[in-house]
């Protein structure tokens, strides 16, 4: 649809409202009307994806920074304007970002008309049901709103993310990324926001969503020991056995970091202390218990509470070593002995 300059009316207003993707047409004076200020505005405010052709003049133009920032698709992408464009090649472009965006242009059917269709009786018998659009998935983020969103959770702006999630006419995805791939939840966690946290898991965040590299958020608070983000994660049913690049489940990521407060949330939480790394790295050889790494990693309290969970001493490496004697061969001498005499205590009357 096209909506031509002229004074603001309701008519614009519902066009705008309607459209799956707003594109400007950013010239010289676009944006130093009323009327094209509050077309951006009111497509931000519906939360429409926006996708700009740079016609001319400085861009963004001026005053409309916040509506078009360098994160909006844009065409042309790079320093010259649409007129010096080959026309078929930025209308390939805008036609790419379209696509990326999940809004594919409808063709004229050059097929024959289909036949008349059966009764709705006759199509419900025996049919499968449709299961309903999932309108939390995890996607990149697409308008002003949603990366808002991300950048208060990053900022741990409580309220902002709350006025953001809130809104029940128009709930917000909490599970959009930035250009890291990145979530809401992601950042909240890597800065120790567990308020921010909390509401985003309310909002049913994922709370199980790996980023490129693999890492849930779990993984990135364990990484910044952040116990109350843990705590708040493992409550809100954070998957413990989801592993990164490394091979690193959050116990054995844990482990590696010597994070005991998070080592222990994870063992009460139910963690599995037989699990086994999966990956080899640099420092790290396939097929270590999490009490392998603890005792060669010296690592005696977290050690402690391995053993205390009942993680098993006799359990043996791809090499055929215990935990205890890969401690031996690391100079863990002390840790080793602790593994030999360990008695678990007595069950509780």
């Amino acid at each position: 649809m096209f909506v031509q300059a002229g004074p603001w009316t309701s008519e614009i207003q519902d066009l705008i409202a309607g459209c799956e993707v707003f594109i400007p047409l950013c010239s010289a004076e676009y944006g130093k009307s009323d009327h094209t200020y509050r077309e951006l505005q009111h497509a931000d405010f519906c939360r429409r994806s926006l996708l700009s052709v740079w016609h001319s003049g400085p861009y963004p133009p001026k005053g409309l920074e916040h509506f078009l920032p360098d994160t909006c698709q844009r065409v042309p992408p790079h320093s010259e304007f649409a007129p010096v464009v080959d026309f078929e090649a930025m209308i390939g472009q805008i036609l790419g970002c379209l696509i990326n965006l999940g809004c594919l242009p409808r063709k004229p059917s050059t097929l024959p008309p289909p036949p008349p269709r059966p009764s709705l009786a006759l199509m419900l018998e025996g049919a499968t049901p449709v299961q309903p659009l999932n309108l939390k998935a995890v996607r990149p983020a697409r308008t002003n709103a949603e990366r808002s969103l991300i950048q208060a959770a990053m900022q741990g702006e409580l309220g902002d993310v709350v006025r953001l999630l809130g809104d029940p006419n128009d709930p917000m995805n909490p599970n959009v990324t930035n250009q890291e791939g990145w979530t809401a939840l992601h950042c909240a966690c890597r800065f120790g926001h567990t308020g921010v946290v909390e509401a985003l898991l309310q909002a049913e965040a994922e709370a199980s969503v790996q980023r490129g590299d693999g890492d849930t958020p779990l993984h990135i608070a364990i990484d910044q020991c952040q116990r109350p983000v843990v705590e708040a994660l493992l409550r809100g049913g954070a998957d413990m056995s989801i592993r990164n690049k490394h091979g690193f489940t959050p116990l054995i990521a844990a482990v590696v970091a010597g994070n005991l407060e998070a080592v222990e949330a994870l063992l009460r939480a139910g963690a599995d202390v037989g699990e086994r790394t999966s990956v080899r790295t640099l420092h790290i050889p396939v097929g270590l218990t999490p009490l392998h790494l603890a005792a060669s990693l010296g690592r005696r309290e977290v050690a402690e509470a391995l053993l205390a969970a009942g993680a098993d001493r006799e359990a043996i490496d791809e090499e055929g070593s215990t935990p205890a004697q890969l401690a031996r061969s690391k100079g863990q001498a002390e840790i080793a002995m602790l593994v030999d005499k360990w008695e678990a205590a007595p069950p509780a009357a």
